[in-house]
C-alpha cells in the first residue's frame, strides 16, 4: 500500500468526482468538489487513501515516487 501526503490545495478524484483539498486538521481532511465551491466535504484520511476509488493527482503520484526511489538510494 502507498501512502500519500495530501496537502492543501492537491487534487484528487474519489468516485469518478475530483475534490481539491481546502484544509487539514488530523485525521480529517476536507475538501470540495471541483466546481461546486459550495460544498465542503469531511473525510478521514485513512479511509480516503485506502478507498478504492481513489487517484491522486500526478503531482501528487509524481511525489510518491521520488520519495521511493530517495528511500531505495539510501538503502543501497
Amino acid at each position: 500500500m502507498k501512502l500519500f501526503n495530501l496537502k492543501i490545495n492537491d487534487e484528487f478524484q474519489l468516485y469518478g468526482r475530483r475534490y481539491v483539498v481546502t484544509h487539514i486538521n488530523a485525521p480529517k481532511v476536507y475538501v470540495i468538489a471541483a466546481g461546486n465551491a459550495a460544498v465542503e466535504e469531511e473525510y478521514d484520511f485513512l479511509s480516503l487513501i485506502t478507498n478504492p476509488t481513489f487517484e491522486p493527482s500526478a503531482l501528487i503520484q509524481k511525489r510518491v515516487s521520488q520519495k521511493s526511489e530517495e528511500s531505495k538510494a539510501l538503502r543501497r
